[in-house]
């Protein structure tokens, strides 16, 4: 399944995380079927969202989901980052339009 606001392989390994529950690194390439040599990459990008977190168990780290409903939460926070954008860029185009009609073909 592909979950929006995540790539291919970020839903892939949060999906296995959610099957598995606390996880090392092995476990999660198996289920996941990411490459070993973007695992970590991908991890570390689902921390970053709050999807992921690592600890160390043992002198080993395992990962652990967030609960699927952070997922609603990155959207709102994305939504709240568009409207902030929009209302940029609708402040930008006011200031801008009026140059152009202004300016003269050379």
């Amino acid at each position: 399944m592909d979950i929006p606001l995540l790539t291919a392989g970020e839903s892939r390994v949060y999906e296995a995380l959610i099957d598995l529950g606390d996880s090392t690194v092995g476990d999660i390439l198996k289920q996941s079927k990411v490459s070993h040599s973007k695992i970590y990459d991908v991890l570390k990008r689902l921390e970053d969202k709050g999807l992921v977190s690592r600890v160390t168990k043992n002198g080993r780290q395992v990962f652990a989901p967030a609960h699927p409903s952070r997922l609603k939460e990155l959207v709102t926070t994305e939504r709240e980052r568009i409207t902030t954008s929009e209302q940029s860029i609708n402040t930008i185009t006011k200031l801008l339009t009026p140059r152009m009609n202004s300016s003269t073909s050379k």
